[in-house]
């Protein structure tokens, strides 16, 4: 009986002890969840952007940090506010002070997308954020988010140089880049032919570049996956390109010391065939969204809307973007960056007419009003836009179409939008390189004479030799630089 005793008092003990022992790991594990938490809430979170006196996605920053300053004091958020600016760094010191400062995690970047491509791959999970189902699809999956699509410049293009070869003008006044460099095409096929000078060969290759899938392209593009391909592809445009002026230009580019009536010309798309200029580099205007800037384009610049096809500029891309580093101690940066990426900061942030949203209007009364459109982006005149004229409203109309409507072109434009700039440049001087290196192996160029590739064969050993040379170290290199 004794023993008995002493066993269940043994027992009780153990019993009451390990349930001391669990309290005290328990209570030291909430200690420790409660420091944790206190310390997720209190680490600093940082806003960093460069001011540029040339950049328009600066002065957007500097009032998107001013307005997450004002939240974040009601809110209680700790909050740094990190600018540079020409005076103080280089752009390119600044870059590297700002790809170091995100290791500490928390950090936020305004800046426009070309500028962030080295970064592209380290962003956070934008899912988290509230707003960010609001956004349209076209911009959603992207390494980081727009808050205004900025189109700050439209070329205008000749209506009666497209009417010369049958081009419907009218029915959309609003195109793409990559629609003009299209409609150029047809255009040649119907008898046009563009003197070959340094513009027209940067629209060829452009045309050229896009027509292989090669002219936009960011981290996650496919085209990335293949070392392969992207050679073949290059290959593909050099060779289409080489083609092209040989059918339409009989192969022959500029000259080195043009006349004085070719250096006229040397800026501008000028069609032989109709003795018509189809653009010209005073044509550029700035870009608009309602009636009012309409009408002071029109007549600020004395501009002819019915005989004017407006072309989104390809260089629009210089708009402020919301970045977000994925390492993210303070939980608070999610409130932020869903005040930050919302209608509301967009009103407040951008510019009249300066930057058209990215969000699905639909609910979003206040932008409508300010843009004058209804739930389906068509433009509703206000009593101050009496007797609107129908052209106006289609301009317009066409701009949104372009921009949130029609889901394949305003993917193309996003894609545009987004896509590694530096990348484009390099690209693009790649293959007029190769084209003029050509042009002067097969002229046995001396000074004064043409340039012409008439001859281009590209089973010729040394022409072969040429093009696959350079490709190849071109996609080493960028494959390395982006991997």
């Amino acid at each position: 009986m004794r023993k008995r005793l002493i066993a269940i008092i043994l027992i009780a003990m153990i019993v009451v002890s390990f349930m001391i022992l669990s309290s005290c790991v328990k209570g030291d594990n909430e200690e420790k969840e409660a420091s944790n938490s206190t310390k997720t809430n209190t680490d600093k979170i940082q806003i960093w952007y460069y001011n540029s006196e040339d950049s328009f996605s600066s002065v957007f920053a500097s009032r998107i940090a001013s307005s997450a300053e004002q939240y974040c004091r009601i809110n209680n958020i700790p909050l740094e506010v990190v600018v540079y600016d020409e005076n103080t760094i280089s752009y390119e010191d600044y870059v590297l002070k700002r790809n170091l400062a995100l290791a500490s995690g928390n950090m936020i970047v305004i800046e426009a997308a070309r500028d962030m491509q080295d970064i592209a791959k380290q962003h956070a999970d934008y899912t988290k954020i509230e707003n960010y189902n609001n956004l349209l699809s076209i911009y959603k999956d992207r390494f980081c988010i727009p808050l205004g699509i900025i189109y700050f410049a439209a070329d205008n293009i000749n209506n009666k140089v497209m009417d010369y070869y049958g081009i419907n003008t009218y029915a959309n006044p609003v195109i793409t880049y990559c629609d003009y460099l299209e409609i150029k095409q047809e255009m040649k096929e119907k008898g046009a032919r563009f003197t070959l000078n340094s513009k027209e060969l940067v629209e060829l290759v452009d045309y050229y570049l896009y027509a292989n899938g090669l002219l936009y392209i960011n981290y996650d593009s496919e085209i990335l996956q293949s070392e392969s391909k992207m050679k073949e592809l290059l290959r593909k445009s050099v060779l289409d390109l080489c083609n092209d002026i040989i059918l339409y230009n009989n192969g022959k580019l500029e000259t080195e010391n043009e006349s004085q009536e070719s250096l006229k010309r040397s800026s501008c798309i000028y069609d032989e065939n109709s003795n018509l200029i189809l653009w010209d580099e005073g044509y550029v205007r700035n870009g608009f969204y309602d009636v009012d800037g309409l009408e002071t384009i029109s007549s600020r610049d004395k501009l002819d809307v019915y005989n004017t096809t407006f072309m989104i500029n390809p260089d629009f891309g210089n708009g402020p973007c919301f970045y977000m580093y994925k390492k993210i101690t303070n939980d608070k940066i999610y409130d932020l960056a869903n005040n930050i990426v919302s209608e509301s900061t967009y009103l407040m942030t951008n510019y009249r007419r300066g930057a058209a949203p990215v969000f699905n209007i639909q609910g979003m009364d206040k932008t409508k009003e300010e843009l004058s459109i209804d739930d389906n982006w068509e433009f509703v005149a206000k009593e101050e836009h009496d007797k609107v004229p129908k052209r106006f409203k289609m301009i317009i109309n066409s701009t949104y179409e372009l921009f949130a409507k029609n889901e394949e072109k305003s993917r193309k434009l996003a894609d545009a939008y987004l896509s590694n700039w530096d990348y484009a440049l390099k690209i693009k001087s790649l293959v007029e390189e190769i084209v003029t290196e050509i042009a002067h192996k097969l002229s046995n160029n001396t000074a004064g004479e043409d340039l012409s590739i008439e001859k281009f064969d590209y089973e010729n050993e040394e022409i072969k030799k040429i093009i696959d040379d350079k490709i190849n170290e071109f996609v080493i290199n960028f494959l390395i630089h982006n991997s």
